[in-house]
């Protein structure tokens, strides 16, 4: 079986939690949308044994993005959604709140309330098909290439790193994501007059 030959890009700088001269593949969006989540719950917990660690602080550099209600989506689910992680001893500890870092702001390491294992160790979101106002937030379901602030960026400048750097096991790790009409002439136009649609 011959694989196709793809394109790569070497950060310049380190971001995302990768390391300057890290390689990343080139996928097409369309591409990378069509991929599988490989269910390994490492986004659902930044206390996995696979999230990297920042080495001077040992603390994890996945964090939860995007806005937070201040309740952590307890109006919404009756519980707390987002349990803030801390450093404790040994290691991270559920806490009543995050942790705050020299720059005053809190650093969003965190457990979901809702990630579910198999026997085989696959995780799974208890809350996945339920219906709104129950429905998971959106950030859940977009991370990390279901966003519009990657379909943005695409068309912004042409690619889009997904926020997995320090997720190894993810299915989107290592991978820049570029257009979907990448050979396509003026597909940034095709774009745009599809998302007036949608």
């Amino acid at each position: 079986m011959i694989e196709s030959i793809r394109s790569t890009y070497i950060l310049p700088k380190d971001m995302l939690a990768y390391e300057k001269g890290t390689v990343l593949v080139d996928v097409p969006l369309r591409e990378a949308r069509d991929m599988e989540c490989n269910r390994c719950g490492d986004c659902c917990d930044s206390s996995g044994e696979n999230v990297k660690l920042d080495k001077k602080h040992s603390v994890p550099l996945f964090v939860w993005g995007g806005n937070l209600p201040e309740d952590r989506y307890k109006s919404r689910f009756g519980k707390e959604m987002v349990i803030p992680l801390v450093r404790g001893d040994g290691g991270l500890v559920e806490a009543e709140e995050f942790e705050i870092q020299s720059n005053g702001e809190p650093h969003r390491a965190f457990r979901c309330t809702f990630l579910e294992r198999d026997e085989e160790g696959l995780s799974s979101c208890g809350i996945y098909d339920q219906p709104s106002p129950e429905r998971r937030p959106l950030n859940c379901g977009s991370f990390p290439v279901f966003g519009q602030e990657v379909d943005d960026a695409i068309i912004d400048h042409g690619y889009f790193i997904p926020p997995t750097g320090a997720l190894p096991r993810c299915t989107w790790y290592g991978m820049r994501i570029v257009g979907p009409w990448k050979e396509t002439k003026n597909w940034n136009m095709l774009f745009e007059n599809q998302r007036r649609i949608w």
